[in-house]
């Protein structure tokens, strides 16, 4: 286990029961042609060989610092665990599901090193097995003049939020680590909050393809976040929100057209968990007919 070190740029892996999949992250973070990182491993009290795993790496290679949590600290929590332990220029959070080309690190690095303006920039995203949609995948460039446009294009539809794996600047991540983000869209908020003082740039080349297996692709983080009646009507309430906050200095254009957009957000979310809900509720009562059948 190699102590904490002054680096150019810090990947935070938060993890938890990763033994299927995070060797292979690791070892795809290790091969980067940008070398001077370091990787810091927050395991979340793994009950499967996550440990066993990543003690190995850790062993082999000092760029790598392993801590073990004596206690599930919940999963944003562990999230801003590593960021808060990076000492560094740049940062950029590493599901343990998701792999990087090679060459990831040194065309973001490369690209904020020659643009102030930009606060993060990020490859081509993709889902696994899936070919990349920057409108799907919520990964294009965002590079007007106007922050309040790059806001409104952010959420021109519903997309997977691929710029949240990005490389950000480390400095403007520190307000992060005092905000909520015990509700639906947090990292959605992230993205909103630092367009505020930046641009996002989508390169041309690498790629980032992240696992179909994370928590923002279950459908039951709508009633992990869901805290009140409204929620069920305004599942985005909190984002919206914060959205709205963001546009303290928008003319009413587009303060209409964020407002139409975060509209559409919200329904077509309420629909979908609405739904699903539904459908979980026919499940228990065909389990329920099945028993009182098996008894009778």
């Amino acid at each position: 286990m190699s102590e904490r070190r002054k680096t150019r740029v810090t990947i935070g892996m938060p993890v938890f029961n990763g033994e299927k999949t995070v060797a292979a992250v690791i070892e795809s973070l290790l091969q980067q042609t940008f070398a001077d990182f370091q990787l810091i491993i927050s395991d979340n009290a793994s009950t499967d060989a996550t440990s066993e795993i990543c003690s190995v790496f850790a062993r082999q290679d000092s760029r790598i610092r392993y801590i073990r949590q004596a206690i599930n600290l919940g999963a944003e929590a562990n999230f801003d665990y590593v960021l808060q332990e990076a000492d560094c220029e740049y940062f950029m959070w590493a599901a343990a599901d998701d792999m990087r080309s090679r060459d990831f690190l040194a065309l973001c690095v490369d690209l904020l090193d020659k643009k102030s303006d930009y606060v993060g920039a990020t490859c081509p995203t993709r889902f696994e097995g899936m070919e990349p949609d920057p409108i799907r995948m919520g990964d294009r460039t965002l590079c007007d003049e106007d922050a309040n446009e790059n806001i409104i294009k952010f959420f021109e539809d519903w997309h997977a939020n691929g710029r949240f794996y990005s490389l950000f600047r480390r400095k403007e991540l520190g307000f992060w680590l005092h905000q909520s983000k015990h509700y639906l869209g947090a990292d959605w908020a992230l993205i909103v909050q630092l367009l505020k003082v930046g641009k996002f740039r989508r390169l041309d080349s690498g790629h980032v393809e992240l696992g179909r297996h994370g928590a923002s692709n279950q459908l039951n983080i709508f009633s992990r976040y869901r805290s009140g009646t409204l929620q069920w009507i305004v599942p985005f309430l909190d984002l919206s929100r914060i959205a709205m906050n963001s546009l303290q200095t928008a003319n009413n254009r587009q303060k209409f057209l964020l407002v139409r957009r975060l509209c559409r957000l919200n329904l077509r979310a309420a629909r979908t968990q609405i739904r699903h809900e539904a459908k979980l509720k026919l499940l228990r009562i065909q389990r329920s007919v099945k028993t009182l059948w098996r008894h009778a």
